[in-house]
């Protein structure tokens, strides 16, 4: 199920800027991509005319479906009270056994805080630390199996990304990220 899924929700895909990305690590999924505005989603079907967009609305007739969701820079658009709603919102969308990954601004990193002060899509959003998404998480059906900081080194640098896996316990990365795997038991 990690290596080869069969079916990837890209959740709050915007216009899909991660879709080649997830196409290569994942060439033959069958990838699935959601977003609250349908003017990202019609954008993103007509760039990538193989991925299957999803309304909001239509995400309950996939309960239990996908090997893998992925969320990137999402829930700090989400008012703080109703992030452990989408969690929940979230977990139903996944398979027993199935994986999330979510990847997050970190708001311990000062170029991070201030490319998000300087974005007019980010204006008025709160950053979510690292601990209030893994406290968010451990209240929905999915254990936590791996976390980290990356981004630590501006893409000109990009030599220097293969060293990033031993300082993801620093708190210093441009983001981090969290996955988890839903329990089967609930």
């Amino acid at each position: 199920i990690y290596k080869s899924p069969k079916n990837i929700l890209d959740f709050g895909s915007g216009i899909g800027l991660c879709i080649p990305f997830i196409k290569e690590y994942f060439p033959t999924a069958k990838i699935y991509a959601t977003d609250t505005s349908e003017k990202s989603l019609n954008y993103l079907s007509k760039k990538h005319k193989d991925i299957n967009t999803l309304k909001t609305n239509d995400l309950h007739d996939y309960k239990n479906y996908f090997d893998l969701i992925i969320i990137v820079g999402v829930f700090h658009h989400v008012i703080k009270k109703e992030r452990l709603n989408l969690m929940k919102e979230i977990e139903i969308l996944l398979r027993n056994k199935g994986k999330i990954i979510i990847f997050e601004h970190n708001p311990y990193n000062f170029i991070t805080k201030r490319l998000v002060k300087m974005c007019p899509y980010d204006d008025g959003v709160e950053l979510i630390k690292m601990k209030e998404l893994k406290n968010i998480i451990n209240k929905s059906n999915i254990r936590i199996i791996d976390k980290g900081f990356t981004l630590f080194f501006p893409s000109i640098f990009f030599f220097l990304r293969k060293f990033e896996k031993y300082l993801k316990l620093l708190p210093l990365g441009g983001q981090y990220y969290i996955s988890g795997l839903k329990n089967e038991n609930r």
